[in-house]
């Protein structure tokens, strides 16, 4: 922006960067002083993921607001600035703006990774595209400036946008690819998944997996023949934080029981930092899918409660980019050239019967980041 003064800048991001309105987003102020329209989402048009809190929170507590000097430690680090009581209680609606994408006038990313110190340690995947998919993810994340307050001038008319992006000869498009966000990115993957079967192989990276109905999906799909390999985070590290590897252990041995032995996993070897990646591959011999961006497949993601965007890809598979895919999955899943995952064994003593219930409670009352 120092070097073009004239360029417009969007950035759209989460109330977590204030800790909810508990203090300024000192690392984002650069961008202010320097002319950008710094949105950020208004939370309280997502649908409640637990109506029970937030329907009291709604009625009681959000009048009130979040800003205010704060006085309790933030939970984010012993250096973070201190937080009000009102913006713990906001956080406990545990809503997000989770996605994470880059647009210019030449290309986008649709991606896993966080921009934010901690993620550099993480491992994570991205699609770069160009073309006209560039019109669908302008218009995306213009409508979640329109519903936060965002001033919309900063984003393209149709015209500067068709003035930009190059559109490729219809007849030399062997990818497919569609934007998809949040309940549709669901639906997306039920409908590769439903037509997996015999002799299709089912590839899933995921850091969180517990949602029911990709769940049934995948042990529909291994009892119709298809191979159905899970490379999984354990879920020992989240944010800085130890966790007790939930949802993805007890989710793992559920898919495993029910599995027809036809459903093989993997543990990403975690260091101390996550496997984040969220990505769907399924190789059905003559054309292959490919699902990746923002989102875990949980209720918590797909079900409208944050915000989300993916990118869902059909190609054939000797195409540059299902080469890279498969390559990726193949590398981890192998151990080709480095340690990369684990043996199921590796965690199996870890699930005991409190982890299950606490799973089984946390589900059905929705009071959880999945």
């Amino acid at each position: 922006m120092e070097k073009h003064p004239e360029l417009k800048v969007v950035f759209i991001t989460d109330e977590i960067n204030t800790t909810y309105s508990s203090h300024p987003a000192r690392h984002l102020d650069p961008l202010v002083e320097k002319g950008a329209e710094v949105v950020y989402v208004d939370l309280d048009r997502l649908r409640d993921p637990n109506p029970i809190y937030t329907g009291f929170w709604r009625v009681a507590f959000q009048w009130f607001g979040q800003e205010g000097t704060g006085w309790l430690p933030n939970g984010f680090g012993p250096t973070a600035p201190d937080v009000t009581l009102r913006s713990y209680l906001k956080m406990a609606n545990i809503k997000a703006n989770h996605r994470k994408a880059v647009i210019t006038e030449n290309e986008g990313i649709i991606t896993s990774a966080n921009p934010h110190d901690a993620s550099g340690f993480h491992s994570n995947t991205a699609v770069r595209v160009r073309g006209e998919i560039l019109y669908d993810m302008v218009e995306s994340e213009k409508a979640v400036a329109a519903f936060s307050g965002g001033d919309l001038s900063y984003f393209p008319e149709k015209v500067e946008l068709d003035e930009w992006i190059e559109v490729e000869d219809m007849e030399n498009r062997p990818l497919q690819a569609q934007i998809v966000t949040e309940r549709k990115i669901e639906a997306a993957a039920l409908e590769v998944l439903e037509r997996a079967e015999e002799e299709d192989t089912v590839w899933i990276g995921m850091f969180y997996l517990s949602d029911r109905d990709i769940m049934e999906a995948l042990v529909k799909a291994a009892a119709r023949g298809a191979e159905v390999r899970l490379i999984l985070d354990p879920n020992q590290n989240a944010f800085g934080q130890e966790k007790m590897g939930l949802p993805n252990i007890p989710a793992a041995a559920e898919l495993l029981f029910r599995g027809n032995d036809n459903i093989s996993i993997r543990w990403y070897d975690t260091q101390d930092e996550q496997y984040h990646t969220k990505i769907m591959y399924v190789d059905r011999g003559d054309t292959a899918n490919v699902i990746a961006g923002s989102t875990n497949f949980t209720t918590r993601n797909l079900n409208d409660y944050n915000l989300e965007n993916n990118i869902s890809i059909t190609a054939p598979p000797e195409t540059a980019f299902i080469q890279d895919v498969d390559h990726y999955f193949s590398k981890l899943w192998e151990n080709d050239g480095g340690i990369y995952t684990a043996d199921y064994e590796e965690y199996t003593g870890e699930l005991s019967p409190v982890m299950y219930g606490l799973y089984v409670v946390q589900k059905a009352f929705r009071f959880t980041t999945y």
